[in-house]
Formats: C-alpha cells, sequence, structure tokens
C-alpha cells in the first residue's frame, strides 16, 4: 500500500532523508523511530505529498503522494496541523468530512471526547484538545492509508489509550499505518515492525522484539534487601547483566539471613537499541 524506494530529501545543504526504502501493508502498524533529527517527519512530509523528493520514488497505493487521489484514500496527522482558528470543533469537522464526502464521525467525536467540545473555537483550545480534533479530522475518512507524526502528543493517559484503540481499529479495518513516535513502549507494543532511523538513514529494521534481542542490550536486576549485604555500603544494588540466571545464582551465597525486600528485573527495550545507533552516527538525543 505505501511503497517508498531510494527517498532522499535535502533541507538546504542537509540530507535529511539519506535513500530510504521500506513498504507498508494492508492491516499492517509500522513505527518510525529514531532521536530527534534522524528524519522522520521529513519522510513522512513526502508521503503525505507536503514536501519534494530530492530523489527516489514514493507512492500511495500505486498513486503520487499530493495527487488528489492519493489524498483522497490517506489520513495524515503531522506535528502542526493547520487547523481553520476561527470555526467551532463541530463545524471544522464538518468541513473537513465534507471534503471527502461524507458526514462527522459519531463515533470519533465521543471516542475522543470532542462533544463537549463541539461549540469552542478552534483557536480557544488546548494542545491536548487540538490534537484530538486533528485526529479525528485523519480518522474520520476511515482512509487506507494513515500517516501519524506523534499522534499521542500532550494527550492524557486516558486518551492515550483510547487512541490506541482507535489505530487499532484502523488495523483491522485493513488501514496501512505508518507512525512516527518517540514513545517506545507503545511502539514495542502496538507495531507490528519498526524502522529504525539514523541521520537520515534506515539502520534497522523488523519485529520490535527481534531488534531488542539483537542488539544483546544487558538486562538491569535491581535488589533491595533488609540491610547492606557484606561489602556492600547501601541496602539497594543494581547490577546489569546478559544473563539473569546466573547473575542471580552468583547472588544467592550472599543472601544468607539477610531478607530481600525487593527484587525488580527490567529488561532492555527499544530506547537502547536507539540510543545504540545514536551512538554509532554521533547523533546527540534532542
Amino acid at each position: 500500500m505505501i511503497e517508498v524506494s531510494g527517498l532522499t530529501r535535502r533541507r538546504g545543504p542537509n540530507l535529511v532523508v539519506d535513500g530510504l526504502s521500506f513498504s507498508v501493508s494492508h492491516g499492517e502498524i509500522v513505527g518510525l523511530i529514531g532521536v530527534n533529527g534522524a528524519g522522520k517527519t521529513s519522510a513522512l512530509e513526502c508521503l503525505a505529498g507536503l514536501a519534494r523528493a530530492d530523489g527516489g520514488e514514493v507512492r500511495i497505493a500505486g498513486l503520487a503522494p499530493g495527487s488528489t487521489a492519493a489524498r483522497a484514500i490517506t489520513g495524515t496527522l503531522l506535528q502542526h496541523p493547520g487547523l481553520p482558528g476561527r470555526l467551532c470543533v463541530a463545524e471544522t469537522l464538518d468541513l473537513f468530512a465534507r471534503l471527502h464526502g461524507i458526514r462527522p464521525s459519531p463515533h470519533l467525536v465521543e471516542a475522543l471526547g470532542l462533544d463537549a467540545l463541539a461549540r469552542q473555537r478552534v483557536d480557544a483550545l488546548s494542545g491536548g484538545q487540538r490534537q484530538r480534533l486533528a485526529l479525528a479530522i485523519a480518522l474520520q475518512p476511515a482512509p487506507a492509508v494513515l500517516l501519524l507524526d506523534e499522534p499521542a502528543t500532550a494527550l492524557d493517559p486516558a486518551m492515550r489509550r483510547d487512541l490506541r484503540g482507535l489505530i487499532e481499529e484502523a488495523r483491522t479495518g485493513g488501514a496501512a499505518i505508518l507512525m512516527a513516535t518517540h514513545d517506545l513502549a507503545e511502539a514495542t507494543s502496538l507495531c507490528d515492525r519498526v524502522l529504525l532511523l539514523s541521520a537520515g538513514r534506515l539502520v534497522a529494521a523488523g519485529r520490535p522484539a527481534d531488534l531488542i534481542a539483537a542488539a544483546g542490550a544487558p538486562s538491569r536486576i535491581t535488589l533491595t534487601t533488609a540491610r547492606p549485604l557484606p561489602g556492600e555500603r547501601d541496602d539497594t544494588m543494581v547490577i546489569e547483566t546478559r544473563d539473569v540466571i546466573a547473575a542471580l545464582t552468583a547472588l544467592l551465597p550472599r543472601l544468607a539471613g539477610v531478607p530481600v525486600v525487593a527484587l525488580h528485573v527490567t529488561g532492555a527495550g527499544l530506547a537502547e537499541v536507539v540510543l545504540a545507533a545514536a551512538e554509532l552516527d554521533g547523533t546527540r538525543c534532542t
């Protein structure tokens, strides 16, 4: 559904997307991850037809991005959506629905908590309320392709949960979804695949669990005891290890007669994968 081959894009003298190639199929959620400046938003702008690619090819269901036919089947949410500030929420939803020849979706209005905001002007909305409105506009045509740039920005935990449900609904309906996100826990649990960008290049791709395993990052054991163990100054120890069982086995003799208050084992995650890629490229997270 989404096909990208050798995409390049420049901002002035800087190459911000460098030979990017990937695809997204029907009923699939693919996450774009990487530190700030990795090229995620620049790539999405090319896919949405809002920026011209300097090289390579992009197709949305075989159509050129930005064409009337491509826009008709694409729902887009970018970081700074242009919304008509003088209109109220209900008028804005109706305007964008009419552009697609549909009526506003009562399901989305309720799910995103916009019913209580129907008569408020857009320019009076908070950041989170604007984000919810922009999400409704992107989702209400039930598009075949969804391009989402940090969709959970400014949303509270309850609304993030509801947004996740809406994205999963779109996947179940067959949409091809490309989502740039810094929420790596959400990417791990929600995305079928992730694409790791660094300095505009695709440096890794695959299922989140596979990328985490391939990185070989250590797990962390946090052990709190009733009193410091022999040779320790504090009652809490933090151990990083690639073999949790071996590390815990080695600890057992030292625990004789000392009650354990708490034990937590935290596995490596996508954060370690992203940071490792950034360090290899000399990129700084901002």
